[in-house]
């Protein structure tokens, strides 16, 4: 993944201000921002003095329009020219507006930078139509609500980097029955800005397996031996995922896809005699994210997860609500990466539902997760946090129980959640990622635009959407 880049310009009315405190401090934030950018993972341009007119702005202009910068960081030195905030608008990039501390505590006010940024924000908000999305910061680097804020920022557009023009592909369309995956494909291009491939079938990966070495396959099988016990899949089992592995790994490279949204059966089952799951859970391992049952909002979930943690995710089902102990059991058949598994490890056993082919088979470890659904073509996400409990049992494949989980910051009961996706019609499929990432989930859902669905609390009575 490419370096994220911020490029900052400095606005100011060096003449009504006081222009030696404003130039000092400016270059000194920047200074800070570079070494912030070289722990963060970002890079730093900025021109060596703020500009005050729209006729110093023009060729900054011209520059950053060919730059593109992940993040546009408007820095009031002074108080500003509200004329300049339609033309870094017009820009159509991710604003930051950045206010720096005043120097001194008396005596006459020195910069006015934190007014100069408000009145920025305002104009975009109630002056420029269609202005973009902005966030705004406050303080120098090295001061911790300003270096947490951006980190925050960082990890975000980490994910929008990964999804930005990323072509992912749909195999073999949607799993029969499971409407609830349904897109528009149009409008999920415009919203995350990726590209669906949705030509590619079954015969593809038939064709792909065909044509794998056999000296391949055999040395992948020795790799999967490796990686966990096998319990009770036969030779021919393991070689068959071997194969199918390195079939979707090589269809991946060669077609340039960073994700697939695999429809793993029922053809996988007809023709091949075999359930992919373990297949999914080694390509997520390897860091190509896979999800089931042609579920690509699925898929674009645990992109972006995927990006913020830099950890692999898992797609789970909601299959079992315990009120008594505040929890869910997020469960799958058998497709979860090898590093959720808990203090047992992995085990390769035959697909517990189906019995063909072969599956992972662990509970999850313990540990902070969140928990994100993207669906209404992404214009909505359900998102919450909690720990998977250690020492419950679960349903055999990869499966945990999800307690403390928390929704925008309050306590979310078991009743609760199972009631919010059920009254709002949310899709089945759920990505798990490891570690608490809802301030940056939460930044993604502010950049795209996606509505984050309200807890609706559990009652006797019929509830209606909201």
């Amino acid at each position: 993944m490419e370096q994220l880049t911020i490029r900052v310009v400095g606005t100011w009315v060096p003449g009504e201000w006081d222009r030696a405190a404003a130039l000092g401090l400016y270059r000194n934030a920047l200074a800070g921002l570079a070494r912030l950018g070289e722990r963060q993972g970002f890079t730093v341009a900025a021109a060596s003095e703020p500009v005050e007119t729209p006729a110093e702005l023009a060729p900054l202009l011209v520059e950053i329009e060919r730059e593109k910068p992940d993040l546009l960081l408007v820095q009031g030195a002074t108080y500003c020219r509200g004329a300049l905030a339609p033309l870094l608008a017009g820009l159509g990039l991710r604003l930051g507006l950045w206010a720096l501390p005043e120097p001194r505590a008396t005596g006459p006010l020195p910069l006015n930078s934190f007014c100069g940024m408000n009145m920025f924000g305002s104009i975009l908000q109630e002056y420029v139509r269609d202005a973009p999305r902005y966030k705004w910061f406050l303080g120098l680097p090295g001061q911790p609500g300003f270096d947490d804020r951006m980190a925050v920022t960082v990890r975000a557009l980490r994910a929008l980097q990964r999804l930005a023009g990323a072509q992912i592909g749909l195999v073999g369309g949607i799993a029969p029955g499971f409407d609830d995956f349904y897109f528009d494909e149009r409008s999920v291009q415009a919203r995350f800005g990726v590209k669906i491939n949705r030509l590619l079938e079954f015969d593809d990966v038939q064709q792909t397996m065909s044509v794998t070495p056999d000296s391949e396959v055999s040395a992948t099988v020795l790799e999967m031996r490796a990686e966990g016990t096998v319990v009770d899949a036969s030779e021919s089992d393991l070689a068959a995922q071997a194969r199918l592995f390195l079939a979707l790994r090589s269809l991946a490279q060669v077609r340039g896809l960073s994700g697939l949204a695999l429809s793993c059966w029922p053809k996988f089952q007809d023709v091949l005699g075999l359930m992919p799951c373990s297949t999914v859970g080694r390509l997520n391992q390897v860091g190509l994210p896979v999800s089931c049952e042609g579920d690509v909002l699925g898929l674009i979930a645990m992109m972006i997860l995927d990006a913020i943690g830099e950890t692999p995710t898992t797609m789970v089902d909601p299959v079992a609500v315990d009120p008594e102990h505040e929890s869910v059991q997020m469960w799958h058949c058998g497709p979860s990466a090898g590093c959720w598994a808990g203090g047992e490890g992995l085990a390769f056993v035959r697909e517990p539902l189906t019995h063909m082919g072969t599956a992972h088979e662990f509970s999850f470890k313990p540990g902070p997760v969140t928990c994100l659904r993207l669906f209404r073509d992404g214009a909505r996400g359900v998102l919450f946090t909690g720990r998977v409990v250690e020492g419950r049992p679960v349903y055999r494949g990869c499966a945990g129980w999800v307690g403390s989980m928390q929704a925008a910051g309050r306590p979310l009961s078991a009743l609760d959640l199972a009631n919010t996706i059920m009254v709002q019609g949310v899709p089945h499929h759920f990505t798990l990622g490891q570690g608490h990432m809802e301030d940056e989930v939460r930044e993604v859902f502010a950049w795209l635009g996606i509505g984050e669905v309200q807890v609706i609390g559990y009652r006797r009575s019929l509830q209606a959407p909201a």
